[in-house]
């Protein structure tokens, strides 16, 4: 008889737990994804950016099953597609722990409209900064 990663996780509790891991951490990408986003990108240009960063969610929300049934029809297990996973979150879970302090914005469009210049940001919009800090 073969073990495999799967084995004695068919009780009723673990199946539960997994679930209850599964839905937070589905619904969490998006929010970590849109708090990053304005952090390190700011507000200027934060719908394209985002959009483009859903878009990718998305993506790998499409592939991830197809690429677990590939995986499964080819070794007759999810063995694979869970180490996959497990490395996967781990390399992520790094390179967040990695991320240098975002940056202040707000220093800079103060910065900005004491010296009345705009920002680099607002280059080719045709209007300088108006906001007060």
């Amino acid at each position: 008889m073969a073990t495999n990663i799967s084995t004695g996780v068919r009780t009723p509790v673990l199946i539960f737990v997994a679930m209850m891991i599964s839905g937070y951490s589905a619904g969490t990408k998006l929010q970590i994804c849109g708090y990053l986003t304005s952090r390190f990108a700011g507000l200027r240009n934060y719908g394209a950016i985002f959009g483009f960063m859903g878009s990718l969610i998305a993506i790998g929300g499409a592939l991830g099953p197809f690429s677990a049934g590939l995986i499964y029809d080819h070794t007759g297990s999810y063995d694979a597609f869970v180490i996959i996973g497990m490395i996967g979150c781990f390399i992520a879970g790094l390179l967040i722990l990695s991320l240098p302090r975002y940056p202040d914005f707000r220093a800079a469009v103060s910065e900005a409209s004491h010296a009345g210049t705009a920002l680099p940001e607002e280059a080719g919009s045709g209007h300088a900064s108006t906001s007060s800090a």
